[in-house]
C-alpha cells in the first residue's frame, strides 16, 4: 500500500513538474525577449529570473534543499565553481543554492533543448564539445577569460551524470581554468539530487538534497603542497 501512495506520488509530482516545465518556458520565452530586447543589465536579470525559476521547480517536485557552507563564498578575485554532477536536476539546485548569479560551463547537447537551450545561452552559459578536443579546448579558453573578469563559473569536473549516484572520476579541465585564470576553486558537494529523477526514469520523487560549499582552494597554495595535478583534483574530490 505505502509503495503504490509512492508511486502515484511520484506520477503526480512528475505530470506537475512537466506541466510547469511546459508553462514556463512558454510564458519565460516571452519574458525573456522583452529582456533582451528593453533590458540593460540582460545577464543579470536572466540570473535572477533563473534562480526564481529553480526554486520553483524543486518546490513542485517535492524537493527540500538544504545549503550548508555559504560563508566560504565570500571569496576576493577570479572563482571557479566546481561540483559532483548526481542528475538532471543538478542545474536548477546550483541556480537555487546559490546567492549570486554565474555561467555554467555545460554540454553542448542542453543548448540543442528548445527554449531550454536559447534561455541558457542568453544567461551567457558556455556548451563545450565532448567529443571534439579542439573545440574544448576553445570552450576553456572562453571560459578563462570569463574567471579571469571576475564572472564566477560553474563546472562539474566529472564530465556527465552519475551512474549510480557516487562521485566519478574529475578530468582535468576545471583545473585548467582555475590556473589559466588565476582563481580560487571552491567545491561544492551535492547529495540526494540522484534520487529526484534517477538515470533512465521520468519519473519525480520527493526527496532532501544537500548543498555542502566547502573552503576555497588555491591552485598555487595547493600544488606546493600536492606537488601533482592528480593529486589535487584528488583532494579536492573528496
Amino acid at each position: 500500500m505505502v509503495r503504490f501512495y509512492l508511486m502515484i506520488k511520484s506520477i503526480v509530482l512528475t505530470v506537475l513538474a512537466g506541466l510547469f516545465m511546459l508553462v514556463s518556458m512558454a510564458g519565460g520565452s516571452l519574458l525573456a525577449v522583452m529582456v533582451a530586447v528593453f533590458a540593460k543589465d540582460k545577464r543579470r536579470i536572466f540570473g535572477n529570473i533563473s534562480r526564481v525559476w529553480a526554486r520553483s521547480i524543486l518546490f513542485i517536485a517535492g524537493v527540500k534543499l538544504i545549503v550548508k557552507g555559504t560563508e566560504n563564498l565570500n571569496v576576493a578575485g577570479p572563482v571557479v565553481l566546481i561540483a559532483n554532477h548526481q542528475g538532471n536536476f543538478d542545474i536548477p539546485v546550483m541556480m537555487a543554492a546559490l546567492p549570486f548569479n554565474f555561467r555554467f560551463l555545460v554540454k553542448e547537447e542542453l543548448f540543442r533543448i528548445p527554449l531550454f537551450g536559447w534561455y541558457m545561452k542568453k544567461r551567457g552559459d558556455v556548451s563545450i564539445n565532448r567529443k571534439s578536443p579542439r573545440d574544448a579546448i576553445i570552450a576553456l579558453k572562453k571560459i578563462s577569460a570569463i574567471v579571469k573578469s571576475g564572472e564566477p563559473v560553474m563546472i562539474f569536473p566529472e564530465g556527465t551524470r552519475s551512474m549510480d549516484g557516487k562521485v566519478g572520476d574529475f578530468k582535468r579541465g576545471s583545473l585548467i581554468v582555475a590556473v589559466n585564470a588565476d582563481a580560487r576553486i571552491i567545491p561544492i558537494a551535492v547529495s540526494g539530487s540522484y534520487n529526484i529523477q534517477k538515470r533512465g526514469t521520468l519519473l519525480v520523487n520527493p526527496t532532501t538534497v544537500t548543498v555542502n560549499i566547502g573552503s576555497p582552494v588555491s591552485i598555487k597554495e595547493e600544488e606546493e603542497n600536492a606537488g601533482r595535478e592528480s593529486a589535487l583534483l584528488e583532494s579536492i574530490r573528496q
